[in-house]
C-alpha cells in the first residue's frame, strides 16, 4: 500500500502508542458520529494495526458519508488489492477515474483491478498509460512493475525492466522483475544470483526472500528454497504480537499443541496435508485452520485433526504456523522429502452410487482443462478445450468432465467432442470434492492442466496426466523430478510458449500405452 495514504506519521509509532492513539480517535468519533477526517484517520491506524475488517468497515462508511473521498476511495482500493479481491478494487478505481481522470495513481489501482480479473492486455495498457502519464514516476514504476512483468511478453518486459534499471539499479524489485521475466523464459539460474545479489544488499527484504525460495524450489534445491519461501511477507501479516510463537524444529513440538493456519489456495491446501500426517504422534493436539468446504475431505484424510473456520481460535495454543511453512519445522532437505503415499480418501457408499452413475464400459477419463480464469497465476496455465480433441478420437474412450465454474461453457463450443456432464456435484455444505473422489475413484485417469484437480487426484493415488505449460508454477521442478509429489503423476510439458499440440500428442500416446497394459476398472 501506499504509506501515504495509511499515513506516514504512523510508521513510527509503537504498537502502545497506536493503541493509545485508537482510542482516543474513537472517542472523537463517538463524540461526533460525522467527523470524516477521524474516521479516516482511525481506518489508517486500523490498517497499522492489521485490523482489516474495521479498516474496510470504517472506509466504507466515509465513501457512503462523502461520495468525492479520494483518499478513502483510493486506500479502499489498495486494500482490496492486498487481499485479492480485484472484483472489489475495480468499482473504487473506475470512481477515482471519474473523479480524478489524470490521476496516474488512480490509473494504477485501475491497471492492477484489470490485471486481478483477468484482463491482463487492459491491464497492461493502464500500466503504460500511468506510467506515461506520470512521466515515469519512480512509485508508480515500482507498483507495477512485477504484475506487469508477469504478464507482458519479453519485449515489453525488458523494456520496463530497463526503466527500473535507470531509476532503481541497485532496488530490490529490479533484480525481482529481472528474475521474474528470467523465470518466465526458463533460465532460473541467472534469476537465483540476481536474487542473493538483491538479498546481499537488501538482506531484510522478506519479498526477495519469497522470489528467491520459490526459484530455489523450482530448481529442486529444497532445504534452501523451503527457508526462504517461509520468509514470505503475506505470512508474516497474518501474525499479531498476541500470537503463540512459532517451532522452531520438530524436538520443541513434542507433547505440545499447534494450531496451524492453511495459507494459501484449495490446491496448496490439498498438496501440502501431507506434512501433516507425521506430526500427528509427535504434537499432544493437532489443530487446523481452514477453508469451511474443505473439513469433511480433510476430516476423513487425517480424523485426528481439530479442525477450526476461525482463526481468532488459534491464541490458546503453544504454537502457531502456516501449513506452507511446515516443511521447515520438519527439516526437509531434500527433492525425496516430498514424496507420499495416498492419503485422500472417498466415502465407500458414495464411490458405489456415482459407479451406478457412471458405470463400467469404456475407457473412463477425466478431464479438467480451466482453472480461475480471473487469477493472474493462470496465464498460460488452462488449455482450450478445443486442443484435447485427440483425446475423444481414441477407440473406446469416454470422456467425463471434472470441470467446474470457469470454462465449463466450453463444452457447448465443441458440439463434436462427445463429453459426459454428470451434473450439480459437491453441493452439501462443508462437502467440496467428496462427490468428485468418490467419481476420480471410478475413472481410469485424470487429464488435466495444472488446477487443484490435479492435486485431489493425486492424494487421491488416481493416475494423472498433468499438461503443463513451458514454465509451469515452482512446485513441478524445472531441475527434474516434478513427479514426485504423486504416485501415480505423469508430467507433460509445453516445448514452446503457448503451443500445447506436442504435449497433448505425448498424453494421447501414454492414454494408448496404459490402454494396451490394463483393463479399465471394473
Amino acid at each position: 500500500m501506499n504509506s501515504d495514504l495509511i499515513g506516514n506519521e504512523l510508521s513510527d509509532l509503537s504498537s502502545a502508542e497506536l493503541s493509545e492513539l485508537q482510542k482516543e480517535l474513537e472517542a472523537l468519533v463517538k463524540q461526533r458520529p460525522g467527523k470524516i477526517d477521524a474516521q479516516f484517520k482511525l481506518a489508517q491506524v486500523s490498517l497499522r494495526q492489521k485490523d482489516t475488517k474495521r479498516a474496510e468497515r470504517l472506509l466504507l462508511l466515509i465513501c457512503r458519508l462523502d461520495s468525492k473521498h479520494v483518499g478513502a476511495r483510493k486506500l479502499l482500493a489498495q486494500l482490496y488489492l492486498s487481499l485479492n479481491r480485484p472484483k472489489d478494487a475495480g468499482p473504487l478505481a473506475a470512481a477515482l477515474m471519474s473523479l480524478q481522470p489524470n490521476d496516474p495513481q488512480s490509473m494504477a489501482l485501475l491497471a492492477l483491478s484489470e490485471i486481478g480479473v483477468g484482463q491482463w492486455e487492459i491491464g497492461m495498457q493502464w500500466c503504460e498509460t500511468a506510467l506515461a502519464t506520470s512521466n515515469d514516476d519512480p512509485d508508480i514504476l515500482k507498483t507495477l512493475s512485477l504484475n506487469y512483468i508477469h504478464c507482458a511478453d519479453t519485449p515489453r518486459a525488458e523494456a520496463w525492466i530497463e526503466k527500473l534499471r535507470r531509476h532503481f539499479p541497485d532496488d530490490p524489485i529490479t533484480y525481482m522483475a529481472q528474475a521474474s521475466l528470467d523465470y518466465k523464459n526458463g533460465t532460473l539460474d541467472a534469476g537465483i544470483e540476481g536474487l542473493k545479489t538483491a538479498l546481499l544488499k537488501s538482506p531484510e527484504s522478506k519479498n526477495v526472500r519469497l522470489a528467491l525460495g520459490v526459484r530455489q524450489l523450482a530448481n529442486g534445491e529444497i532445504f534452501e528454497g523451503w527457508k526462504n519461501y517461509a520468509m514470505r511477507d503475506y505470512g508474516r501479516e497474518m501474525f499479531t504480537e498476541a500470537d503463540p510463537p512459532r517451532p522452531t524444529g520438530l524436538s520443541e513440538l513434542e507433547g505440545r499443541s499447534l494450531f496451524v493456519m492453511a495459507d494459501q489456495g484449495i490446491g496448496d491446501v490439498i498438496q501440502f496435508l501431507r506434512f501433516l500426517k507425521p506430526l500427528v504422534p509427535i504434537v499432544s493436539e493437532l489443530h487446523v485452520n481452514l477453508r469451511k468446504p474443505l473439513h469433511k475431505l480433510v476430516h476423513a484424510a487425517i480424523p485426528e485433526l481439530h479442525l477450526h473456520d476461525k482463526l481468532s481460535d488459534r491464541t490458546e495454543f503453544d504454537f502457531l504456523e502456516m501449513l506452507s511453512n511446515l516443511p521447515v519445522v520438519l527439516g526437509h532437505s531434500s527433492v525425496k522429502d516430498l514424496a507420499s503415499s495416498p492419503y485422500l480418501v472417498a466415502d465407500p457408499e458414495r464411490v458405489k452410487r456415482w459407479k451406478n452413475e457412471i458405470g463400467t464400459h469404456g475407457l473412463k477419463i477425466g478431464i479438467c482443462w480451466q482453472g480461475n480464469a480471473q487469477s493472474i497465476v493462470d496465464i498460460g496455465r488452462s488449455i482450450p478445450l478445443s486442443k484435447l480433441q485427440p483425446l475423444a478420437k481414441i477407440d473406446g474412450v469416454r470422456l467425463i468432465s471434472l470441470q467446474k465454474g470457469f470454462g465449463i461453457e466450453q463444452i457447448d463450443d465443441n458440439p463434436g467432442m462427445e463429453i459426459e456432464c454428470l451434473g450439480e456435484t459437491d453441493t452439501e455444505p462443508r462437502g467440496a470434492f467428496l462427490d468428485t473422489v468418490a467419481i476420480m475413484e471410478n475413472l481410469d485417469m485424470v487429464v488435466t492442466t495444472d488446477t487443484s484437480t490435479a492435486h485431489v487426484a493425486g492424494a487421491l493415488g488416481r493416475p494423472v496426466l498433468l499438461l503443463l505449460k513451458q514454465v509451469p508454477d515452482w512446485r513441478w521442478l524445472l531441475g527434474g523430478c516434478g513427479d514426485v509429489w504423486y504416485q501415480d503423476l505423469t508430467l507433460f510439458f509445453q516445448q514452446t510458449a503457448g503451443k500445447w499440440e506436442e504435449p497433448v500428442e505425448q498424453v494421447v500416446t501414454e492414454i494408448l500405452r496404459r490402454k494396451a497394459h490394463a483393463k479399465p476398472n471394473d
